[in-house]
């Protein structure tokens, strides 16, 4: 599950998660509510340019105990969101609240996404956040588990393939193959999965040999090498057409791949949930906003 962190001011406090941050200097907290928070446009965690959403109100009125007040800049509401990382943030201005005198007065309130910290031994299925984790810092696939990473491909091959057959196999004796998957033409492909612990590493022709062998003597003609290795080496790719022209498929997929793969495991509009709570009358037009773009560049599925 994904968390996120709540800010508000009120009055001249800056609140924080319900606890005060900045008490009565006005000044201070409006300054990164109003010019550091909304100003954002790219992920701070993996730099890409973040899609925004606007919804303006404007010239917004109403009778306090005295008179009638005319704000110029009436209400905004804009969500800014990494369609890449699923990084979000909330930013919303009333600029002709009521304070607790009756008087006029502005009232921000925004929301930055987090995702909940875990030790390296993570629960189990939670892998829309190890997608999330490794789209916002991908030095991480070098620290998982390897007996853990075989798991998560098998995950990231049923989201890719929702009607297809996957199975982790993850056995010390099983013949160097750690996933089965069963493509809807009935072809059984053997995955080998190698985690990788520098970034900087290659992949060489000594796995590809090896995941050969075990194809021959499981008698299938597909076969997978995922590792978290940078790139294959020229001399792997090289078996890789070598065992082509002799009838045996062997797709390469390298932490770039990976990284694309996770894509249909991420979570689904993860800030819809605040939204919805906090501004009921808004989450179906940032809803509709969100979808109409998702429509155009939403995830799309890996092809073997």
């Amino acid at each position: 599950m994904l968390y996120y962190d709540e800010a508000k001011l009120v009055e001249d406090s800056f609140v924080v998660n319900d606890c005060v941050k900045i008490d009565d200097d006005y000044e201070s907290a409006l300054h990164w509510l109003e010019n550091d928070f909304p100003s954002v446009t790219v992920c701070p965690f993996c730099s890409k340019t973040l899609a925004s959403f606007q919804y303006l109100i404007e010239n917004k009125s109403f009778t306090t105990n005295n008179d009638d007040y005319q704000d110029e800049l009436g209400q905004k509401a804009e969500l800014k969101t990494c369609l890449y990382c699923t990084y979000w943030q909330w930013f919303y201005e009333d600029g002709l609240d009521l304070n607790c005198y009756g008087c006029p007065d502005h009232f921000w309130h925004g929301a930055i996404s987090k995702a909940k910290e875990y030790t390296m031994n993570m629960p189990e299925g939670c892998y829309d956040e190890i997608s999330v984790a490794l789209r916002r810092n991908p030095s991480l696939c070098h620290l998982i588990d390897p007996h853990e990473l075989e798991k998560f491909i098998a995950a990231v091959f049923r989201a890719n393939y929702t009607n297809c057959e996957v199975v982790h196999v993850g056995r010390p004796d099983d013949g160097g193959v750690d996933v089965i998957f069963i493509d809807s033409g009935n072809r059984q492909w053997l995955i080998q999965v190698k985690r990788r612990r520098s970034e900087n590493a290659s992949e060489g022709v000594s796995t590809i040999r090896n995941l050969l062998g075990t194809m021959f003597l499981e008698n299938s003609s597909y076969g997978v090498v995922i590792s978290t290795a940078d790139h294959f080496t020229y001399r792997a790719c090289q078996a890789v057409d070598q065992a082509h022209k002799k009838g045996m498929e062997i797709k390469l997929i390298d932490k770039g791949k990976l990284l694309r793969m996770v894509g249909p495991l991420l979570p689904d509009r993860p800030w819809l949930g605040f939204v919805a709570t906090e501004y009921p009358d808004l989450s179906e037009i940032f809803n509709r906003k969100y979808m109409l773009l998702h429509e155009k560049v939403g995830h799309l599925r890996f092809q073997l």
